[in-house]
């Protein structure tokens, strides 16, 4: 954890373009976009790619962020991905820069804007999300995906990219997926990491696969994949129309929200859900890690649970706090809401924690970093799959709450049962599989 001075910094080192107050936690618009555009070598070369339709602004959409701080220089950096919905997106993994025009900060391709040519496939081709680990590993889930709104296709071979942002931005592992744990119609979209060595080189990844409804495991130390199956990695067909702000869309996504409980837990456990569905879902870790288990589908079957009960609506990212408070988006309700896992996953223990029209149009990046700081990812991704983009309109924006203990005081989040302890798996029975979700 970060010492005091050091988090004082952390907060003096950014620059915000907003703020407000909400249960005494401050929240920021760290930054924010109307289109968004790349720090092009030369003005030449940003009009030459403009005119061969290798930057087309109202196409690039910022889907999610994360952060970086150095406790050894206090360097802050910052990264955004802008996957290839669409045709003429210059770089799909970026840092930002201080450079900015009218419309907000300039891109810069990370690692380099060599890397970010999409004519072969060495470098990132569609990175939907990335992870900043506590050791200052950038993983990248590069889906190998383009055009997913307009034409479909894989370009190239999913991979995983690892990248050490302590030594230089070098790359300590690059893994393509094969056949077996991906099929041609995976696309990988969300990542959870779990490690517990200092240096984080025993970690292992689980990996959401929303359109074929799957987990992919990955082994750091072993650099080997598999696949996990379940009925709970699916959409349900009436959860697939979402609306936000008036304007509805279809999204029959399935498994999509990855986050792990405390290290402390035992047997810790990854929650998660599909986007097309209201109900939250766990399984034991050890579960997970043991392939020999898994691949018995009847005896693995029996380690996943369900919630009974439902949330207020879809949701995509969540995270968990170091004391079990599980903190989630709410897509139709254009807020964060919060649900302590000591308790059953019911209505009257779920709470909107922070509720915001305006900023908060698609919620697509969340983030829990150093257990104190929520960064938000905002996309306004409805308007840009129903075609209905405003020049003058904010579209993507990152948000920050100072303060997430102060955003849970008072909320019954924080009233715990059972000293505060998390209940056990084996004490949360799955309800019958013909339940709708």
């Amino acid at each position: 954890m970060l010492s005091f001075p050091f988090r004082l910094l952390l907060v003096s080192t950014l620059f915000f373009l907003s703020h407000q107050t909400v249960d005494d936690a401050t929240v920021h618009v760290l930054q924010s976009w109307k289109f968004v555009d790349f720090l092009y070598p030369s003005e030449e070369a940003r009009s030459v790619a403009r005119q061969q339709r290798q930057y087309t602004p109202e196409h690039v959409v910022i889907l999610d962020s994360d952060w970086y701080f150095s406790p050894d220089t206090a360097q802050k950096r910052i990264f955004v991905t802008t996957p290839n919905f669409r045709s003429g997106i210059p770089a799909t993994l970026s840092e930002v820069t201080r450079e900015r025009n009218g419309d907000g900060p300039l891109l810069r391709p990370f690692p380099s804007w060599d890397s970010a040519s999409q004519t072969t496939c060495e470098g990132p081709v569609s990175v939907y999300r990335i992870h900043i680990d506590r050791c200052g590993l950038l993983w990248a889930l590069d889906t190998g995906r383009v055009e997913t709104f307009t034409n479909p296709r894989r370009a190239c071979r999913p991979k995983l990219v690892i990248y050490d942002l302590k030594n230089n931005d070098r790359i300590i592992a690059r893994y393509e997926f094969p056949d077996g744990p991906v099929n041609d119609r995976s696309n990988l979209a969300s990542i959870a990491i779990e490690s517990y060595q200092n240096d984080c080189r025993d970690s292992v990844a689980y990996i959401a696969d929303p359109n074929t409804y799957g987990l992919v495991v990955f082994n750091l130390t072993e650099k080997s994949s598999y696949r996990v199956n379940h009925n709970f990695f699916h959409p349900f067909p009436h959860k697939g129309t979402i609306t936000i702000n008036e304007v509805s869309f279809d999204l029959m996504d399935g498994i999509i929200g990855l986050t792990l409980s405390p290290p402390t837990d035992n047997p810790r456990k990854l929650f998660f859900h599909s986007l097309a569905s209201v109900r939250e879902s766990w399984v034991p870790t050890t579960v997970l890690r043991n392939r020999t288990l898994i691949e018995n589908a009847s005896l693995a079957r029996s380690e996943f649970f369900i919630s009974e009960d439902v949330r207020e609506g879809q949701s995509i990212q969540e995270v968990m706090t170091d004391d079990g408070i599980l903190i989630y988006s709410l897509l139709p309700k254009m807020a964060i809401a919060c649900w302590n896992s000591a308790k059953p996953f019911k209505k009257e223990n779920q709470h909107i924690i922070y509720q915001d029209s305006e900023n908060l149009q698609f919620i697509s990046g969340l983030k829990l970093k150093d257990n104190k700081y929520l960064l938000i990812t905002t996309s306004r991704l409805q308007n840009y799959i129903n075609g209905d983009l405003h020049n003058e309109d904010v579209k993507y924006r990152m948000i920050v709450i100072d303060d997430v203990e102060q955003l849970l005081q008072g909320t019954p989040c924080k009233r715990t049962p059972n000293g505060g302890k998390m209940l056990s798996a084996k004490h949360k029975q799955p309800p019958r599989h013909g339940r709708s979700f």
